[in-house]
């Protein structure tokens, strides 16, 4: 059980990356709307919450604050997202952009798995490695797009994304029967006492 404690944070990943990826080759369009749509609704949240907490607090305090302000402008952007959903897919292509931002965010906490193991001298972190280079180069070319059809550039990310979870999958089953320096095996408790 501490195995699975240990890297839950891994397998949320894999299960994330599988799951991007099936929505990424079903649907592109529908994936980068469906995105927008929970934005707008998580604004349009923070819009009610933050009217709420206009009326609940002191007028005097209120009125430094902001909030109603605040919260009607989440309000109507949340609405313009979740409504027109289709037109910022057709008239923002910085929405591939961002994609590959993410990516690149991905690749950066991967790095530091990569550098842990090292440091750990766990087995395993080339393939860590080889995942964060495919999840690098993936970003790079959504920042770049250099097809003309977006519908290759989204299959591309999305068999990056499954060779990555597949590799994390491995890492993780590499390294938690690895070894340490002095020969005796990596328990999850070793693993901890190192951190």
């Amino acid at each position: 059980m501490k195995r699975i404690r240990i890297y839950l944070f891994d397998l949320m990943i894999i299960v994330l990356e599988l799951v991007i990826g099936f929505l990424l080759i079903i649907s592109p369009d529908a994936f980068t709307r469906g995105i927008i749509i929970a934005f707008g609704a998580l604004l349009m949240l923070f819009g009610v919450a933050s009217i709420i907490q206009y009326f609940r607090t002191e007028p005097q305090l209120a009125a430094q604050q902001k909030k109603l302000a605040q919260g009607v402008g989440s309000l109507v952007l949340g609405l313009v997202l979740a409504i027109r959903s289709q037109w910022f897919v057709e008239f923002f292509p910085m929405l591939t952009s961002l994609y590959g931002i993410a990516l690149l965010a991905v690749a950066i906490v991967k790095l530091q798995r990569i550098v842990d193991f090292l440091r750990l001298k766990q087995r395993g972190w080339y393939l860590e490695g080889i995942g964060t280079l495919l999840l690098t180069a993936s970003g790079i070319l959504l920042l770049m797009n250099p097809f003309k059809t977006v519908k290759y550039v989204w299959t591309l990310i999305a068999v990056a994304l499954f060779i990555d979870a597949a590799l994390t999958l491995a890492t993780i089953i590499v390294s938690s029967r690895g070894k340490d320096d002095d020969g005796t095996q990596m328990t999850p408790e070793r693993i901890e006492e190192k951190n």
